[in-house]
């Protein structure tokens, strides 16, 4: 469920699945991008972070991309800071 803050200039959202977030939904925040996306993110604990962006623009597309975004102090010479994709949707209207 995604929707506009209190002061309307920001969106809050709340997100939930059953392998991530057991047992309890989280909160995200975010904004508006330019061209119509959404951009959200929420702290998971410990800096790890989840980044969720939705792209509704073109009326027969959708996308959904989620990555996790890793701390600094939990990177290695393997695994980079930062984020890295988890789950890319793209579902057309046809």
């Amino acid at each position: 469920m995604i929707g506009p803050s209190a002061d309307g200039n920001s969106l809050v959202a709340l997100w939930a699945d059953s392998w991530h977030q057991k047992p309890a939904p989280m909160l995200l925040s975010g904004s508006y991008r330019a061209g119509g996306t959404l951009e959200l993110e929420g702290d998971y604990g410990g800096g790890w972070r989840w980044r969720v962006r939705v792209d509704a623009t073109e009326a027969e597309d959708l996308r959904l991309e989620m990555d996790n975004v890793i701390p600094a102090e939990h990177a290695t010479a393997e695994i980079s800071a930062g984020p890295y994709p988890v789950m890319v949707m793209h579902t057309r209207r046809g």
